[in-house]
């Protein structure tokens, strides 16, 4: 190699160093983190999107099951409570069609949902806020109208375990 073709390989070096840098980090992509576009969570993830409605967007897959989230990330059902119409339990039952859903972690309140206003998603796991990133909490799937989706158990009964899950912090 001669001196001029040395050179030119030397000034090229620290550019590709930060390219790499910034491969390896699109590589560390997971459910619930920030993005600014499509790519940023689709280059590891696979059929994920950046969710922009969210703060600092998060990086999600829209139309889940039980099996189809990476790991690190629970399907989440989400249902928009209709709380203008009142509370509901067993004595003011939802109308065909609505679900019966609790509002708060005790179910202290419930409203009716309609079935229709569905929708999935992947949501990052966390045991508590701490796992989360900032400006977001960690919350439970059995309220604001969250349910974790139905698989079966090893005996084949269908069940819905409380996931917790990080979603835009109250207020944030």
């Amino acid at each position: 190699m001669n001196g001029r073709a040395a050179r030119l390989l030397y000034a090229l070096l620290p550019i590709a160093l930060l390219g790499l840098t910034l491969l390896a980090g699109a590589c560390t992509r997971q459910i619930g983190d920030s993005c600014k576009n499509n790519l940023d969570c689709n280059v590891t993830i696979s059929n994920a999107f950046c969710d922009l409605a969210s703060p600092q967007g998060y990086c999600t897959i829209e139309g889940c099951d039980a099996t189809s989230c990476p790991d690190g990330a629970a399907c989440v059902r989400f249902f928009s409570l209709q709380r203008a119409n009142g509370t509901c339990d067993a004595s003011r039952p939802c109308r065909a069609g609505e679900r019966c859903l609790c509002d708060d972690e005790s179910c202290t309140r419930a409203y009716c949902a309609s079935e229709a206003s569905e929708r999935r998603w992947c949501m990052h796991r966390c045991s508590s806020d701490g796992d989360c990133r900032e400006g977001y909490s960690c919350r439970a799937s059995n309220q604001g109208g969250a349910v974790s989706v139905t698989r079966r158990d090893e005996d084949g009964n269908p069940t819905s375990p409380v996931e917790r899950y990080c979603a835009p912090a109250p207020g944030g």
